[in-house]
């Protein structure tokens, strides 16, 4: 179960490391996985599209430069106050971190990091992808788990809960894991701040987390914004659509625009290969994709970023031809390049 562990999660990796350094190639890592575990169950499909608006790449922008920010929390790299980590710090000059939760070692627990913006006046919450494929996260079992395995908070009534909802088990550890640490410091924070939304970012590994601590939140009746890039499918088709219910208000939503009650984008890239893992059967993604349609993801064309119909579009993500799709550059560059500290 380890090996076949090691194999999915490599994929949702954002390597520390010198790209260079990398020697496993992601088309032979990925033509294996694939041929031995088939492809994604396939959710509401749809091939329209639409343009993007400058506010919408302005603030998808914005967010990814959060997700670069919690890179910096490490093992012996971290965001120091009132908000200084490089440049992107730079960019949020009346924020402050209040609490940065650092790496802990053997344990999938997700670093993260909060802090609130005085002049957007919203609480972020920003989940950091992997960093390596090693002992922290082979322990992950693939299989899915209900959500009666799911930490929900303390004001979950059964009505709000999704019977047949199926989740990854490793990343619903993480999640798990990640929430009892991080919930109670949120909760004062939010108590603090009453007046401030609440923003749930996350990249790679750390976007599967952040739709889940999304949703923990809207159940418990919050209304986060939750942004994630190049996240992996989280669960079985009963989950998306559930999903989708809470951000969207329906199933099968209309995605094709930024109207001022949208809660949710889940961003892609051209290549990127971490959208489509699990590649077994059984996983949905969620509404709400945004694709960027380039090969350099690093403040893309405004022409190339786009609205993606449905949970499932060949026009976008999940029709990227698959000799095409990597797991290195591709999955790092979301409007900024992503893996890095101090830039």
């Amino acid at each position: 179960m380890k090996f076949l562990t090691v194999l999915s999660l490599m994929a949702c990796t954002a390597f520390a490391a010198p790209i260079d350094e990398v020697t496993t190639t992601p088309e032979s890592l990925s033509f294996a996985v694939l041929s031995l575990f088939g492809s994604p169950s396939v959710g509401y499909e749809s091939i329209d599209t639409a343009p993007v608006s400058q506010d919408t790449y302005n603030k998808l922008l914005k967010y990814s430069r959060l997700a670069g920010i919690s890179y910096c929390v490490g093992f012996e790299t971290t965001i120091d106050k009132p908000f200084r980590c490089g440049l992107q710090c730079k960019e949020f000059p009346n924020t402050e971190v209040l609490y940065v939760y650092q790496d802990i070692q053997f344990d999938p627990t997700l670093p993260s990091y909060i802090a609130v913006d005085h002049n957007s006046k919203e609480i972020y919450t920003v989940f950091r992808g992997t960093r390596s494929v090693g002992d922290a996260i082979t322990d992950l079992e693939i299989n899915q788990k209900s959500l009666t395995n799911f930490a929900w908070g303390k004001n979950i009534t059964a009505s709000q809960t999704c019977e047949n909802c199926k989740v990854h088990e490793g990343f619903l550890r993480a999640y798990n894991l990640t929430y009892n640490r991080i919930s109670k410091n949120l909760d004062d924070v939010i108590l603090k701040y009453p007046d401030y939304s609440q923003t749930i970012v996350g990249h790679s590994l750390g976007g599967a987390v952040a739709l889940l601590f999304g949703i923990s939140m809207k159940v418990n009746g919050h209304d986060p914004l939750v942004v994630t890039y190049g996240q992996p499918l989280v669960g079985n088709k009963e989950f998306a659509d559930w999903a989708d219910q809470l951000f969207f208000g329906q199933t099968k939503p209309n995605v094709l625009s930024d109207f001022p009650s949208r809660k949710f984008y889940r961003v892609t890239h051209l290549g990127d290969i971490v959208p489509t893992v699990p590649f077994w059967s059984g996983y949905t993604h969620t509404s709400g994709e945004i694709f960027l349609d380039q090969k350099n993801g690093v403040l893309p064309s405004l022409k190339n970023v786009k609205f993606c119909q449905g949970q499932v579009n060949k026009k976008c993500a999940a029709g990227t031809p698959f000799n095409k799709k990597l797991i290195l550059l591709e999955h790092l560059e979301y409007f900024i390049l992503l893996g890095l500290c101090r830039i």
